[in-house]
């Protein structure tokens, strides 16, 4: 009989510790499936690690609802004679300059006549109401097709939103293109509507 509750204990005392180890199994795996999960490719980065969003690499303008392509937009804000003046262009390759590339650029620079500080740069509103149909001699617009169509703004809206170093710069209204040739070099403009959001990193 001895020998028989000895061997009962034993089986008992094992059976209690193989209880308690799968019991400490199940909450070290159930505490496990509390941590959230990081979804994505490798690498990606998550949304509350702080991480800047890469700027972008192109902008876009639909003229006459046709995309048009152009490097990243740049702004740089400046003040003159207590007005905030906006200077809003496409961050060309060094290579234009010297003849070496050929891309779609544009270039504006706008006063703004609402705001005397660039810290209150969103919500302002810049609007261009020309009445010449006139060429201008000046190196700001809209520059396709290697420079032979020149767009003028004629009654164009820009409106702004975001703070630095992101701004989102709105633009909408009809421009004058002027395609200039060896053939006519003072052509008469053509009117087209020319609108796009652009992301632009503030300089």
């Amino acid at each position: 009989m001895s020998l028989l509750r000895f061997m009962l204990v034993c089986a008992c005392g094992l059976g209690l510790v193989a209880g308690c180890a799968k019991t400490d199994d199940g909450q070290t795996q159930g505490a496990a499936s509390t941590q959230p999960a990081v979804a994505g490719n490798p690498g990606q980065v998550s949304p509350n690690s702080g991480s800047a969003v890469a700027e972008p690499t192109a902008s876009m303008l639909q003229i006459d609802r046709s995309p048009h392509w152009f490097p990243p937009a740049r702004l740089r804000l400046s003040t003159r004679d207590g007005r905030v003046i906006a200077h809003l262009y496409s961050d060309d390759p060094k290579g234009v300059l010297t003849g070496e590339h050929s891309v779609n650029s544009y270039d504006m620079l706008m006063a703004l006549p609402d705001i005397s500080d660039p810290m209150d740069l969103a919500g302002s509103v810049w609007v261009d109401r020309s009445v010449s149909m006139e060429k201008r001699n000046t190196p700001y617009g809209i520059f396709l097709n290697k420079q032979q169509d020149i767009l003028q703004p004629m009654y164009v809206t820009v409106n702004f939103s975001g703070q630095a170093p992101r701004v989102m710069v709105k633009v909408q209204g009809q421009f004058a293109l002027f395609h200039v040739s060896d053939q006519a070099p003072h052509p008469a403009p053509v009117m087209v509507n020319v609108s796009g959001i652009l992301d632009a990193t503030v300089k």
